[in-house]
């Protein structure tokens, strides 16, 4: 499996090209009460308008073609219910072990409920200097159509995090860096 940038990470796969990635929100699966696998079969119904037959989901989890991104570990509320769904997760990768699982969580409230050793703990890192100036380029590029309006964006940014030292370390992590785009 490669992440972004390219970057693999060894023993995490699968390497084929046909799989069926699966998007799931965490407050979604909390909201509903349901398991895994109709939490997955609604969400891909109702919020990605991707109608997805049960069979077809199970096949492609016990033939390992399916990658399962859980985003937001950290809001279930309260630490037996973090608890509760980490049981849910293991239990998940134990029933489908073929089936490479990325598992996102803010580091605060994590610890209250992490999970087995079985999940490689990764970490976004900060923003460099040169992170920050490669972001916010690429960030004009993508938003602003007009050539002098998309370089005069990225140097009154760039000014901006130069001559605050506060706004340039909160522009090292990646969503805020992100939010500061936006406004």
């Amino acid at each position: 499996m490669y992440l972004a940038g390219e970057a693999e990470v060894q023993g995490v796969g699968p390497a084929a090209q046909d799989v069926l990635p699966l998007l799931l929100p965490v407050r979604e699966l909390e909201s509903q009460g349901q398991g895994l696998i109709e939490a997955l079969l609604a969400h891909g119904r109702e919020s990605l308008s991707v109608p997805l037959a049960e069979e077809t989901l199970l096949d492609a989890l016990e033939r390992g073609r399916a990658v399962l991104l859980l985003d937001g570990l950290d809001e279930a509320g309260g630490e037996r219910r973090r608890e509760a769904l980490r049981d849910r997760l293991e239990g998940f990768a134990r029933a489908y072990p073929a089936v490479p699982m990325l598992v996102t969580s803010r580091l605060a409230g994590y610890d209250e409920a992490p999970l087995s050793s079985a999940f490689l703990p990764l970490e976004v890192a900060p923003y460099t200097d040169t992170d920050q100036e490669v972001f916010f380029r690429r960030w004009y590029e993508q938003e602003e159509p007009d050539p002098r309006q998309r370089q005069d964006g990225v140097a009154d940014i760039l000014a901006a995090l130069a001559a605050d030292s506060g706004l340039r370390e909160l522009a090292r992590n990646p969503l805020l860096a992100t939010l500061i785009a936006l406004v």
